[in-house]
């Protein structure tokens, strides 16, 4: 009708335009994000974290949110750990080893109760030194010591994992002889 300049009338309705496309790309950027979350419930749905074995979580080492990549290996989540039979590592010295062999008779104590003997069955030595491939740079004094393995059941879970044991193999022993006190043998 005349009232305002056809300028601010072409600016108006270029404003009203641009805000129109505004909003359509908004609209689509609206969109594009829910397809994002939808396709993410799709891959969590997915997604299976399956453990290998009943047990304890020992560690966790993934945080919550913390991205993994599991293109190529899978990545490890959480240690796992069976409770309800310890496996003890006691290292035997390269010059006790020779004298030891599996199914030896083992005790151990804890330095929480030193009074409590737990017993086991040695089950295997391994053959190498754990730390094999350091040797070559060791210094030549250095001591060696073998692993060897036992089991001991742990039906209340006392034992826990990387704990300090006191391991004694027992090499020998006699039952049902006949004792006297050493003051009765003289001098």
């Amino acid at each position: 009708r005349g009232f305002t300049s056809r300028s601010a009338y072409d600016q108006a309705n270029a404003s009203v335009a641009i805000s129109r496309a505004s909003i359509r790309t908004a609209t689509a950027q609206v969109n594009q994000a829910r397809i994002v979350v939808d396709k993410a419930r799709v891959d969590l749905g997915r997604t299976n974290i399956i453990a290998p074995i009943d047990g304890v979580v020992a560690s966790i080492l993934v945080r919550e949110g913390q991205t993994v990549n599991a293109v190529q290996n899978s990545p490890t989540v959480v240690r796992l750990a069976n409770m309800n039979t310890m496996t003890v590592k006691a290292q035997i010295s390269e010059a006790d080893v020779v004298k030891v062999s599996p199914g030896a008779s083992v005790y151990f104590t804890i330095l929480g109760d030193p009074e409590k003997k737990y017993y086991g069955t040695l089950r295997t030595i391994e053959p190498a030194p754990e730390n094999a491939g350091d040797l070559l740079t060791a210094p030549a004094n250095a001591a060696i010591y073998y692993n060897a393995l036992f089991d001991v059941p742990n039906p209340d879970g006392r034992l826990r994992s990387s704990m300090t044991a006191q391991v004694n193999v027992v090499l020998g022993q006699a039952k049902g002889v006949l004792t006297a006190p050493a003051a009765a043998l003289g001098k």
